[in-house]
């Protein structure tokens, strides 16, 4: 063979055990994650039918929850409903005895409270502590 040949051959050796060079640590590095990944996988096996039993447990007390919720919120609605009715009946009554009945002590209980409200100054006045003269 020719010399060009020959150092054609040594440079694409060189090269390929570059390459097995770099080749062995990455090689290294993915049986030892293989390694984890084994571990990890038998605990979560070994730790999952305990996690789906939990998961089981919460999801039924969530539709439990759920339905008692929904039971107090029809409750609650028809609570609500009702009362909104008797204050249309109570609104309704009170528009009736308005228009029927004209309030003539209206006028007459401003002047009461005029008056009263002038006698508890008077009171007060009276029975204040005034300086005594002399």
């Amino acid at each position: 063979m020719s010399v060009v040949m020959d150092t054609v051959l040594v440079l694409l050796g060189l090269g390929l055990l570059v390459l097995v060079g770099f080749a062995i640590p990455c090689l290294l590095q993915i049986l030892q994650a293989v390694k984890e990944m084994t571990l990890t996988i038998r605990t979560l096996n070994e730790r999952l039918p305990a996690i789906m039993k939990n998961l089981e447990g919460v999801t039924t007390d969530v539709g439990r929850t759920t339905a008692a919720v929904q039971s107090q919120f029809e409750d609650l609605s028809l609570v609500i409903s009702k009362a909104k009715g008797a204050l249309f009946v109570l609104v309704g009554l009170e528009e009736i005895i308005r228009r029927r009945v004209r309030l003539p002590f209206v006028p007459t209980l401003g002047t009461v409270l005029a008056v009263l409200k002038g006698i508890r100054v008077f009171l007060s006045h009276l029975l204040g502590d005034r300086p005594k003269r002399g």
